[in-house]
């Protein structure tokens, strides 16, 4: 929950490649070709998904689960992947957004961040320092404390506000 519109819109839309963490419990155990076939991107509702990091975390014949990493949120991305390829998911779990991770709070419970979270949320969705996010991140720059933006490259971090204006 927040009242902040911009950065809950940056975080969602998928043109700010905000990652989305997800552990899914399917019926079945997938084999390597349909976890590759989902890494790559399958077609659902006539469009293609874009590429998602799956990793099998174990299961049995009956039900396995997969770790899902993606930055697109299109609405049921993840069941409609899990039928395309035959394995219908049972069970859902969003745990992580960002940089934050749901770690152990409680079903159905809440809590405050921290202004460092909130920070770091702001970071991974670009709204700190005017640099638009990519898919391949940040880099570091070559001068200490610099960290250059892939998509522009853009300075970012302390050593741009010292350099602002120069």
């Amino acid at each position: 929950m927040t009242n902040d519109g911009e950065l809950a819109y940056r975080l969602m839309h998928p043109r700010f490649y905000v990652p989305k963490v997800y552990r899914v419990w399917v019926s079945g155990q997938p084999s390597a070709e349909t976890i590759a076939r989902l890494r790559a991107g399958v077609v659902i509702e006539g469009r293609a998904t874009a590429p998602a990091r799956v990793h099998l975390k174990g299961g049995t014949a009956l039900r396995s689960k997969l770790s899902f990493v993606i930055h697109e949120g299109r609405k049921r991305e993840i069941r409609l992947m899990c039928a395309v390829v035959g394995h219908p998911v049972q069970r859902l779990v969003r745990v992580g957004l960002g940089p934050l991770h749901l770690g152990d709070l409680p079903e159905g419970a809440c809590r405050r961040l921290s202004p460092a979270e909130v920070h770091e949320l702001k970071t991974a969705a670009g709204l700190i320092s005017g640099c638009k996010p990519s898919p391949h991140g940040v880099k570091k720059s070559a001068r200490p404390g610099g960290e250059r933006c892939v998509a522009k490259g853009q300075p970012r971090g302390p050593a741009a506000s010292k350099n602002k204006g120069r």
